[in-house]
């Protein structure tokens, strides 16, 4: 049985808890947030033990689940990793290449097990897309996408405007490509590999928001590209697209179904097989002794990407991705 700690009493947490629920082998003991009410009642829903003081919090856990705003995660995770604790991180890893090589340092020194929960990887249909494209079936890649086009009422955004909440303004959330586009991201690099050059642009439809509501990322890959085009203020048009174009075969999700289709041949659909969870992956690999995928590299390129993004719609050119070792090197 491995005890697991929560570290941010949030709206998220509830749901990866009811996760780890379903897992014999996971036991919710704790519960630490910054607001000591917010982590009791939490804690009282659950049957756990809220805790106001960090150091007795690690003491009673194996490994925890890092479930703060984005801004708020370099310092949990550094402290979970010299504490000797495994962690699960919510994505994305960090709003900067310093704080993310920083957690990504003390995590190495400490020889802790770190994931990064990007949820696509873990949806069976795109698990199976992805499955089907490295081995080799559709051939060499020309183009794979992730579009996704939904309606977010603004009723519950001003309502998060009145609170002053972080998801409002780009400083604390890092803008709608890092809070939504990211899990896209993650999914296309997951297969394609890692981005060489992004060109990027940005708006926001919705009236008085200062964060992006729609964002176009494409990206050069070694071997094709790929685009993640998102508009969430999307008021007449509900769209879910997903799909890699070999030489060979393309597959194509609509958020229902899965097709493939072969040169001069008939789309047949694709059954979907159920797949792990991320929390029930992330728990096997403390069981297996295994490394979490995506962990900190991946987590550390796709920050990269959601920077280059960002940069590049300001400038309105492609921004090429530096690797980490290059730039030590100068």
């Amino acid at each position: 049985m491995i005890k697991i700690g929560i570290i941010g009493a949030g709206a998220i947490a509830r749901s990866h808890i009811r996760a780890l629920e379903k897992m014999e082998q996971a036991e919710l003991i704790a519960v630490y947030d910054v607001v000591p009410d917010r982590a009791q009642a939490l804690a009282s829903q659950f049957g756990a033990r809220a805790y106001k003081e960090a150091p007795r919090f690690f003491d009673a856990v194996d490994a925890v689940f890092v479930l703060s705003p984005p801004f708020a995660h370099k310092e949990p995770v550094v402290a979970a990793a010299k504490a000797g604790k495994h962690i699960f991180l919510e994505k994305p890893i960090a709003l900067s290449l310093a704080d993310a090589d920083e957690m990504i340092d003390a995590v190495k020194a400490a020889g802790v097990k770190f994931m990064v929960g990007f949820n696509f990887r873990y949806q069976a249909p795109f698990r199976k897309m992805a499955e089907i494209y490295c081995s080799g079936d559709l051939g060499e890649l020309v183009y794979t996408w992730a579009k996704i086009f939904n309606y977010y009422p603004t009723s519950g955004w001003d309502e998060r405007r009145r609170q002053n909440h972080w998801r409002m303004n780009m400083k604390d959330s890092g803008g709608r490509i890092s809070e939504f586009a990211t899990h896209s991201i993650d999914w296309l690099v997951s297969f394609a590999g890692q981005a060489k050059e992004v060109f990027a642009k940005t708006a926001t439809a919705a009236e008085d928001l200062e964060v992006d509501d729609t964002d176009i990322v494409i990206m050069d890959f070694a071997q094709g590209m790929g685009k993640v085009e998102i508009a969430l203020t999307a008021q007449t048009i509900r769209e879910r697209s997903f799909g890699i174009l070999g030489k060979a075969a393309g597959l194509h999700y609509d958020g229902k179904n899965l097709w493939m289709r072969r040169k001069d041949e008939d789309a047949v659909e694709i059954e979907v097989d159920a797949c792990p969870s991320r929390q029930e992956h992330f728990m096997n690999c403390l069981l297996e002794d295994k490394e979490p995928i995506p962990g900190a590299h991946d987590a550390r390129h796709n920050l990269q990407i959601v920077l280059a993004s960002y940069e590049s719609a300001k400038k309105g050119r492609p921004v090429k991705i530096q690797s980490r070792r290059a730039k030590a090197k100068k």
